[in-house]
């Protein structure tokens, strides 16, 4: 329970941090603060990382709650990446190259992995 407390913390710093992040206009932040800011944002990140990385199913009921959180998450990212790439096109006729990377990436590696995984069962 303390675990997720953590968590639910260090999730939502990561939120604000990102949303302070958007300030088109740097109105809010002055670079040096945006660059603090992000380097925050790495750093928790990389901690929420670790705690997706040393989760672990004591039982299947367990274990099939975090495959169904993992592929809601899977999609979300899917379909915001798809929503931003469609706005950017229709709006400003080009598209990040970084929004259809991670799109392309995050599609590859489950197919890598699915594939990897049905190999090896």
């Amino acid at each position: 329970m303390q675990n997720n407390f953590v968590q639910i913390g260090v999730t939502a710093v990561i939120v604000l941090l990102l949303v302070l992040l958007c300030d088109p206009f740097m109105v809010l932040m002055p670079p040096p603060v945006a660059m603090t800011v992000m380097l925050l944002a790495t750093i928790l990140v990389s901690l929420f990382a670790a705690f997706v990385l040393k989760e672990r199913a004591d039982d299947e009921r367990e274990a099939l709650l975090r495959l169904e959180a993992g592929r809601a998450a899977y999609l979300l990212g899917v379909g915001v990446l798809m929503l931003g790439i469609l706005v950017q096109g229709l709006t400003l006729h080009e598209v990040d190259f970084w929004l259809a990377l991670s799109l392309g990436v995050m599609i590859v590696g489950k197919l890598v992995a699915r594939l990897y995984a049905e190999s090896h069962h």
